[in-house]
């Protein structure tokens, strides 16, 4: 494998832009016209990914990129995410991994990819159901990023929404106050 240098990394991808925590580069998985693929340079020398955009799988990034041949640093050390596959791994965390209360608030599914838990907000339906929940987490430089994790079972989450209908935040709440003639203020954003 080829010696890891930065600058022939980057040289793989366009739209090179410099971020506090790395750069951003235009995705060459899903052909992005806005960069949205953060690559950070570790301490010890590990090149991570992660696609702001479509949660790009860290192996297809390498061979869109057509980086194989370059050695990115230390693989074995590398955990998977289900949410955001941008780093690779030798335990799967596809779509049928589920995970408990615990391991999503100590950021389980994010191991490795530079985020931490900060809170988790449950969404339910109008019969107080719970459906799914968003997650709040902070990135290596500190900036708030969320994902989501729908219901799998008596507590275990799965990464994502796939065939969850979103609700407003708070809908059991909601109706009540409107059912008792409360005022209901929707702040956007």
């Amino acid at each position: 494998m080829g010696e890891l240098s930065i600058e022939g990394v980057l040289g793989h991808f366009e739209g090179v832009t410099r971020t506090n925590a790395g750069w951003r580069v235009r995705c060459p998985v899903h052909g992005d016209s806005v960069p949205s693929l953060d690559i950070k340079l570790t301490d010890d020398g590990a090149v991570l990914f992660f696609c702001r955009s479509r949660q790009c799988v860290f192996t297809d990034i390498v061979r869109a990129a057509r980086l194989e041949g370059l050695n990115l640093g230390r693989p074995e050390a590398w955990i998977e995410s289900s949410s955001s596959r941008s780093v690779p791994s030798r335990r799967k965390a596809g779509p049928d991994r589920t995970y408990s209360t615990e391991e999503i608030r100590s950021g389980q599914p994010w191991k490795g990819q530079g985020l931490s838990f900060r809170e988790l907000y449950r969404y339910a339906d109008a019969h107080d159901n719970l459906l799914f929940a968003v997650v709040r987490l902070t990135d290596y430089a500190g900036k708030k990023t969320f994902r989501q994790v729908r219901v799998a079972g008596p507590d275990r989450w799965q990464v994502g929404l796939d065939g969850v209908e979103p609700v407003i935040y708070r809908l059991p709440r909601i109706l009540q106050a409107a059912a008792t003639g409360d005022t209901v203020f929707i702040a956007e954003g």
